[in-house]
C-alpha cells in the first residue's frame, strides 16, 4: 500500500522472473495470482515470484520488491503400498522351533503424502482377528510393521497361517491397504 497521492503513489507493479505456467498474474490494484492449472505437491511444493510495485513518474520514480513464496499444502491423495522382496502374497517358511520373540518379517508400507497423511500404522485385519488363535501367536508392532511369534508353535496342532495385515495413514479419509502373508513350516 503507498500513502501518497496522485503520480507519487503506486503506477504499476508486476511479477519478475514467473516461469511457473501454473499460475497467472492480473496486473491491476491489487494484484492477483491466479491458479490456472493443477498442482501437484509430490511434483512441486513450492513456487517462487518475485513482485515489484513502482510509484511516482521518470527520476522521482522508486520501487519495492518482495519475493513471493507459495508452498502447496498436503491432501491425503496417495494409496499406500506395500514394498518387499517377495512375490505376493508373502509366504513365509516359520519352523515349529522357531524362538519366542522373533521378528518373522517387517512388513513396509510407503505413501508419498507427508505429515499424518503419510504416516503409517500397521494392524492385523478384522478378518484375521476373527481366528481367535492369531493375537495368542503373533503380535504386529503398529508403527513399524515388525511381526512377532508370541507362542511356539505347534504344527501338529496347525500347520499354516492366513494373517492379513492392514497398513493405513493418519491423515483423513484414510483407505487401508492389505496384504496376506501365509505362515508355513
Amino acid at each position: 500500500y503507498d500513502f501518497d497521492l496522485t503520480q507519487n503513489n503506486i503506477q504499476y507493479n508486476n511479477l519478475l522472473e514467473n516461469n511457473n505456467t501454473e499460475f497467472r498474474f492480473i496486473n491491476q490494484l491489487p494484484p492477483s495470482i491466479i491458479i490456472i492449472e493443477k498442482l501437484d505437491r509430490e511434483l512441486k511444493e513450492k513456487y517462487y515470484f518475485n513482485y515489484c510495485a513502482y510509484d511516482g513518474i521518470y527520476e522521482e520514480q522508486r520501487s519495492c520488491c518482495i519475493k513471493v513464496i507459495i508452498i502447496i499444502t498436503d491432501i491425503n491423495d496417495n494409496s499406500l503400498q506395500f514394498q518387499h522382496n517377495q512375490q505376493l502374497p508373502l509366504i513365509i517358511n516359520v519352523s515349529e522351533y522357531t524362538s519366542i520373540h522373533t521378528e518373522l518379517i517387517q512388513m513396509k508400507a510407503v505413501d508419498s503424502d507427508e505429515g499424518l497423511n503419510g504416516q503409517i500404522i500397521y494392524s492385523f485385519s478384522k478378518w484375521t482377528l476373527n481366528d481367535k488363535t492369531i493375537n495368542d501367536l503373533f503380535y504386529i508392532n503398529p508403527s513399524n510393521g515388525s511381526i512377532i511369534l508370541l507362542k511356539q508353535l505347534d504344527y501338529e496342532q496347525r500347520n499354516n497361517y492366513e494373517l492379513q495385515i492392514e497398513a493405513v495413514d493418519l491423515g483423513p479419509n484414510a483407505i487401508p491397504t492389505y496384504v496376506n502373508a501365509f505362515f508355513y513350516r
